[in-house]
């Protein structure tokens, strides 16, 4: 069976597809936009061993984005975890020889279980012990989970775009009801959508930090967890001429030590108490029931424009949106907090 792995850098993406005796198929790098990823689809798709009809992905787990974007197309897709890659980002090359020869230390993924599958006790014990230190954190404007819950007040956020056309639909929506938003952006798509992320300050939005390639945090070096703070944020920077100040970690992923670097950069660091499961495509009916069965005075909800199809998500936003307002609920950005609040986010099935 032929392997391929598929990685990022500041400049796009690369893949490396090996035969079934390890020599080399074919090598690629293309830009960060969709039409480029599209392309390396159709490489890997072409590039299936042809006793088989069969190709396995392989990527690393600070390609979260990326593999979001091959399962999406329906390729065969499996994350590597440390300390089989090494460090990270991996050579595409060791991906793919890597996955070869420990496939069956590889974690297969697809859209219902989400990218941190068979590592989300994990993730789920490591963003409990940041308990006290979120606390301590709230009370210094530092970290947000939900606001002011005597306020009738609640933040719709979206992640891992832009990403068209659901961003453009997110905004088409926003605008038919005048209400703001808060857009939680990748690197490469603020690099190739610019002008979304214009559109999205223009019209009144907030827009911030969500790293550069959607990592699993906790594997990170600091040098590494620096390089996605600021490489995301300068990407923002150079598009709006403003350097954002919100951070949110992909999947909530985090510890205190985590936490404490990306205070240090200058950073407040934003989770949610609404968690839509959008990212799972459950149906409209199922997202818009989702979130207003559980919304609150003050709540962050979780929703996504990027990361794949999101035709859905833009589908349930009137609704969710003409709920909330039938309610009383005022539709506000997010902002640094300013008195104490709860440090407890939300969680789901893929610790997202």
């Amino acid at each position: 069976m032929f392997s391929a792995g598929i990685g990022w850098s500041e400049q796009g993406h690369c893949l490396t597809v090996l035969d079934g005796s390890g020599g080399d198929c074919t090598t690629l790098e293309v830009g960060p936009d969709a039409a480029a990823i599209d392309s390396l689809v159709e490489v890997l798709r072409q590039n299936m061993d042809p006793a088989d009809g069969q190709l396995r992905c392989f990527v690393d787990s600070s390609a979260g984005a990326l593999a979001g974007l091959l399962v999406e197309a329906g390729l065969d897709t499996y994350r590597l975890d440390p300390p089989l890659v090494g460090s990270l980002p991996a050579d595409t090359r060791s991906l793919a020889r890597v996955g070869s020869l420990a496939f069956d230390q590889s974690a297969r993924l697809d859209p219902e279980s989400g990218f941190l599958r068979g590592r989300v006790d994990e993730h789920h014990a490591l963003r409990d012990s940041c308990t006290d230190l979120e606390a301590e954190l709230a009370r210094a404007g530092r970290f947000l989970a939900h606001g002011d819950r005597a306020r009738r007040e609640v933040a719709l956020t979206f992640d891992d775009g832009p990403y068209p056309p659901y961003t453009n639909g997110v905004l088409d929506v926003l605008g038919d009801f005048g209400v703001s938003a808060t857009f939680f952006c990748l690197g490469p798509a603020v690099t190739a959508y610019p002008e979304i992320v214009l559109r999205a300050r223009y019209e009144g939005h907030c827009v911030a930090n969500h790293t550069w390639s959607h990592p699993y945090l906790p594997d990170l070096s600091d040098e590494q967890l620096e390089f996605q703070v600021r490489a995301a944020g300068s990407a923002l920077s150079d598009v709006t001429g403003q350097s954002p100040t919100l951070f949110r970690p992909p999947y909530g992923s985090r510890t205190p030590h985590i936490e404490r670097k990306v205070v240090v950069l200058g950073q407040t660091v934003v989770t949610w108490d609404i968690d839509s499961c959008d990212w799972s495509r459950p149906g409209i009916r199922s997202i818009v029931e989702r979130v207003l069965a559980n919304v609150g005075n003050g709540s962050v909800i979780l929703l996504h424009d990027g990361g794949g199809d999101r035709s859905q998500t833009v589908a349930a936003l009137p609704s969710i949106i003409e709920g909330l307002l039938e309610h009383g609920h005022r539709l506000v950005k997010v902002q640094r907090p300013i008195s104490p609040i709860s440090p407890q986010g939300g969680r789901n099935r893929r610790g997202k």
